[in-house]
């Protein structure tokens, strides 16, 4: 195959493989798409036939499928990392015949090596998915804002473009729109990190059109939920049974006294990695901390081992290319880190995880994970140090950190019970055809209520304007499409108790769900200052 062409302008690039005739347009490559058919075809090891793995697959049929109805909401698809999401997207884009598609990406790394699967179509000719007559797409990447309509007009003539959140967040209106108009299709990769406010600038531009997401949790990194109905879910559990997920070892320290924690955790691990190295097993250690000061304190315990050639990468590291090249190639077997090597960087090699400070979310632990359980020849099964006498913990990780913990079967578990949650609150907000910024952002009530009977009374659910005054103002109400679920917050100013003055108080905002069985004629109300 010929070598890869690229057009530098300013901020962005623009790359294809060279074709035949230099007349050959975007236009004549998505004819060609549309002119060729894809073959769907499956992985089967037992038969040595190589093909699409079983999560692609069921990816690939639920996106192209939901293209075809009539809906046009976001639809998310949640796929396990090591499941072969790129190849996912590649396989919509072509076979789906996506004339002009915009795929954001999360990290500059994933935005490369993304492009790089484009121009070449990546597992695709390699697997027999696609002839010949199958050109390869134009792919324009854009690193930073565009603030210069010639060279919007340049990226526009691919097929392909390839742009973090942030490169977006940076365009004014007037390119961002012009931008958007132009694209057909919208695929966000590693959607978990797109902010929720980077979400609803691109969410409502994308009205009427196709959006797909892809994730391995519904929910963003800071908190929010992940909007878009899942129309596909590949279940971590299927995914260790398949053999994508590598199975988790989990190897606690007991360290009560803080200050000697981070030395009982890196001689663990250490150990973990020298016994899996002289096994021949192809391992490499990450060594994770919180912040720049904490990962060079650790990263001295971890100096010691001249032989394992241990190297610190953060942010501010200098020549972090050649840094990331050397990791690669396998230069250093320890490697601590701030908040580094994650989606778009490929190393399978990455085993053993020494947790020197454990995270605070579930979502992003959950994660985490995915980084150390990827499948490849020569390579053994994850393991990860934590000091389970960490006063530290979040509650909802306290599960893990616990001496006999089974993380193969806890990780599995709490992954596929936060899907759930998530697929039974999107049934519920399904009831609602009117918007509300309430269900948006998703609610948690207590589960307190009280019941009324309703001999003599009438369900009105209108009137609940009624409980507004000058000091408490209705923020947002919705009514379900039966009638019969009412939802509304009410924002309260309350004085405070330390001073008679009226010029001071206190803002309070409560939460009201009304429920009427029409059946049995009761009325459930959640009651307020009983929590979100």
């Amino acid at each position: 195959m010929a070598d890869l062409q690229e057009s530098k302008i300013k901020n962005s690039t623009i790359t294809w493989q060279p074709i035949d005739t230099e007349q050959t347009t975007p236009e004549d490559i998505y004819s060609s798409w549309c002119n060729s058919n894809f073959l769907f075809k499956e992985e089967n090891i037992e038969n040595r036939i190589k093909g699409l793995r079983s999560p692609q697959i069921g990816g690939i049929f639920a996106a192209l499928g939901y293209e075809r109805s009539d809906s046009k909401s976001a639809a998310t698809l949640v796929m396990p990392t090591g499941t072969g999401k790129t190849e996912t997207i590649l396989s919509i884009v072509v076979a789906g015949h996506f004339k002009k598609t915009l795929v954001i990406v999360p990290s500059d790394a994933l935005r490369e090596q993304t492009k790089n699967k484009f121009v070449q179509l990546g597992l695709l000719r390699e697997l027999g998915l696609i002839g010949d007559t199958v050109e390869n797409p134009v792919v324009a990447t854009i690193k930073h804002g565009v603030d210069d309509l010639d060279d919007l007009d340049k990226l526009l003539k691919a097929n392909v473009i390839v742009a973090s959140a942030s490169a977006l967040s940076k365009f004014t209106d007037q390119f961002f729109y012009k931008l958007i108009d132009n694209c057909s299709h919208l695929i966000v990769d590693e959607a978990h990190h797109v902010t929720a406010a980077t979400w609803a600038r691109i969410k409502s531009s994308f009205d009427n059109k196709s959006v797909f997401q892809f994730t391995a949790t519904p929910f963003r990194s800071d908190g929010s939920r992940v909007e878009g109905k899942i129309i596909f879910n590949y279940p971590l559990k299927k995914a260790q049974e398949d053999g994508y997920f590598k199975p988790i070892e989990f190897h606690p320290v007991k360290e009560f006294i803080e200050e000697n924690a981070d030395k009982a955790i890196a001689d663990k691990a250490i150990a973990l990695l020298r016994a899996d190295l002289n096994a021949g097993l192809d391992h490499i250690l990450m060594a994770r901390a919180n912040t720049i000061t904490k990962a060079e304190e650790i990263f001295e315990i971890y100096a010691v081992e001249k032989d394992l050639n241990p190297i610190l990468i953060n942010s501010k590291v200098k020549k972090k290319a050649e840094v990331l090249k050397d990791i690669i190639d396998r230069k250093h077997k320890v490697i601590v880190c701030v908040n580094m090597l994650g989606e778009g960087f490929d190393l399978p090699q990455l085993k053993i995880s020494a947790i020197h400070v454990p995270h605070k979310s579930i979502n992003i632990m959950l994660q985490f994970t995915g980084r150390f359980t990827r499948t490849i020849a020569d390579v053994g099964d994850a393991k990860f140090i934590a000091n389970i006498a960490n006063p530290n913990v979040n509650e909802s990780l306290e599960e893990l950190y616990k001496e006999d913990s089974d993380w193969n079967s806890l990780v599995s578990d709490i992954s596929s019970r936060k899907i759930n949650d998530e697929q039974e609150y999107q049934e519920f907000r399904a009831k609602f055809s009117n918007s509300s910024k309430l269900l948006d952002l998703g609610l948690k009530p207590s589960i307190s209520t009280t019941i009324y009977t309703m001999q003599h009374a009438t369900w009105s659910p209108e009137r609940y304007q009624l409980f507004a005054t000058h000091q408490a103002q209705i923020s947002d109400y919705v009514l379900n499409d039966e009638k019969t679920m009412l939802v509304f917050s009410v924002k309260s100013y309350i004085p405070v108790g330390w001073t008679s003055s009226k010029e001071l108080f206190d803002e309070s905002w409560d939460l009201y769900i009304a429920y009427y069985d029409q059946v049995n004629d009761l009325l459930f109300i959640h009651l307020p200052k009983m929590g979100w």
